[in-house]
């Protein structure tokens, strides 16, 4: 895994708040490291218009919603028009994390019970919205490696200069490594003291 690039650090973020960080510490050590995570992403981007990143861990806990919280709040803060869409389906966190409703999302727009515009919510800070998850399906899979989830992006595209796809573990579910395919960026988080040394291998597998 020795190819594979360190993109960032991120100081340990106590789980006691579901609030972006970025936020109401703009001028921390963490939002610093986030903005660091921002400028390299953008080295790693070529130009273009829009900027897809997938984000996944092996397990769960590893940080994979706060890494998208707040990447997503640190780039709504360089102006730019930022979404985050919730694709762990199975286990999802992130509207309980903004306070928002859960009654749709991700999984009836992929069945096709609503159309886009109405499961795109905006959350308190300017530029950054959020698609939740809905409610949980019998069949996340398949509504992931869908056609519309492609058309769904492109759409967003038109939009958003910044689309954050927040994954299931790719350890335990084929789901991440669908919407890698989908992404233009692909981060895999660590956490200290939680991630196995074994679980770099599955870098490699990818």
């Amino acid at each position: 895994v020795k190819d594979v690039p360190v993109l960032g650090l991120i100081p340990h973020i106590k789980e006691d708040s579901n609030k972006v960080k970025v936020f109401i510490s703009p001028k921390s050590a963490l939002a610093e490291s986030f903005r660091n995570l921002r400028t390299n992403l953008q080295f790693m981007l070529k130009q273009k218009e829009s900027h897809v990143i997938a984000v996944t861990s092996t397990i769960a806990s590893e940080g994979k919603t706060t890494v998208c919280m707040n990447l997503g709040g640190i780039m709504s803060m360089a102006d730019k028009k930022t979404v985050i869409l919730n694709l762990d389906m199975r286990k999802p966190t992130l509207h309980e994390r903004f306070g928002l409703q859960n009654s749709k999302g991700m999984s009836t727009l992929l069945s096709e019970r609503t159309g886009l515009n109405d499961v795109i919510q905006h959350t308190e800070y300017e530029n950054l919205d959020i698609i939740t998850s809905g409610p949980i399906p019998p069949n996340p899979s398949e509504l992931i490696q869908s056609v519309l989830m492609e058309k769904v992006l492109e759409k967003l595209k038109e939009v958003y200069d910044v689309i954050i796809l927040d994954t299931p573990p790719i350890g335990l579910v084929t789901d991440a490594r669908t919407l890698m395919h989908f992404a233009d960026t692909s981060i895999y988080v660590l956490r200290a003291n939680h991630s196995k040394k074994a679980f770099l291998l599955s870098l490699i597998h990818i």
